[in-house]
């Protein structure tokens, strides 16, 4: 069967082209593109940012990038029809062995269920109990705001150094998600606060009312950030 992975990584060998050309070409982390030649799209980023890799490696090969968007939608149903077979095939087999251990499953299901439940009521208490300050989160970095003159509104404007993509939540509203490349730009108001999520922290610029935010990591570190 035909996949966008084995599609794209054909075309790749024909033209004489290593990953690591692609890489440097997309400014996409390698991992990332074998991961796609071998369709093992479960490690890669939310869907919108998969597709969007998807589309710039089938143009920097030259290839119609809505036939791999096709394929790929093929191949991502033609996985859940294998699930559901499977499963349908195993619940409704006849052998003793297969019932067993389907009776077997959801015992421990509701086991482990329970289990987790009383362990996740006893660290609230214990957390509750003890801690009067909020936990640490991991991997998120919260950057202050430089000063700024206090306004009515707040302005933000992200710059792509390089390929980047990123998450915006303006307020309480829903957050957007955008692939940017390099030299392009967005601009985005709020009354109090933007939560953002960067993909490419070294290669992107954060401006918050006029202010530069400052470095925000190195190359290829997703952070999180609240603004202000």
């Amino acid at each position: 069967m035909e996949t966008p992975g084995n599609s794209l990584k054909k075309e790749r060998e024909r033209q004489h082209k290593s990953l690591t050309s692609i890489e440097k070409a997309l400014n996409i982390h390698i991992e990332y593109l074998e991961a796609i030649e071998n369709d093992h799209y479960e490690i890669l980023p939310q869907e919108f940012f998969l597709k969007s890799y998807l589309r710039l490696y089938a143009d920097s090969l030259g290839i119609d990038h809505n036939h791999i968007l096709k394929l790929y939608e093929n191949h991502k149903q033609e996985q859940v029809i294998q699930s559901s077979d499977l499963i349908a095939h195993l619940k409704g087999s006849s052998l003793p062995g297969f019932k067993k251990l389907f009776s077997w499953i959801t015992q421990f299901k509701i086991l482990l269920g329970g289990f987790i439940a009383v362990m996740l009521t006893i660290l609230l208490v214990i957390w509750i109990t003890y801690y009067k300050q909020d936990p640490p989160i991991d991997n998120v970095q919260i950057v202050p705001a430089p000063l700024v003159a206090k306004t009515d509104s707040l302005v933000l404007n992200i710059t792509a150094l390089n390929l980047t993509w990123v998450s915006v939540k303006s307020d309480d509203l829903k957050p957007k998600e955008w692939l940017l490349r390099p030299g392009e730009a967005i601009t985005l108001s709020a009354h109090d606060k933007f939560t953002i999520r960067v993909g490419n922290a070294g290669g992107t610029k954060l401006t918050l009312n006029g202010k530069d935010v400052g470095l925000l990591g190195p190359n290829g570190k997703v952070v999180d950030l609240v603004l202000p």
